[in-house]
């Protein structure tokens, strides 16, 4: 059985936004295709999501993805909060797969 994603959304998004939408067809029984995400686009996401968070103070957090999704944090935090926080974030970012969390608590 072929199952069509994103066809109503790509449509609408097309032409309201006028931009071009990849609809892909498979079979549910199998595993939907999945789109890579470069080491690149991982730390750029992650970074931008860090600066998003303008109630905590993320800017001495260094991001580094080593390959095939394996993410670094390092540099220092204010609170363990931060500290818990930076890592969700990047753990929930789309083309991660681990993530070494080596950001040090650093107080005033």
């Amino acid at each position: 059985m072929l199952k069509l994603t994103n066809c109503v959304t790509g449509v609408i998004a097309g032409c309201v936004l006028g931009l071009a939408t990849l609809t892909y067809a498979y079979d549910v029984d199998e595993v939907p295709p999945v789109k890579l995400t470069s080491d690149k686009e991982i730390t750029f996401t992650i970074k931008t999501n860090l600066a998003g968070e303008a109630s905590m103070d993320m800017k001495h957090i260094i991001v580094t993805a080593n390959g095939q999704g394996v993410v670094l944090l390092s540099g220092y935090a204010a609170s363990q909060e931060i500290i818990d926080k930076a890592e969700d974030i990047a753990r929930h970012t789309i083309g991660v797969n681990s993530v070494d969390n080596q950001i040090a608590l650093k107080t005033r």
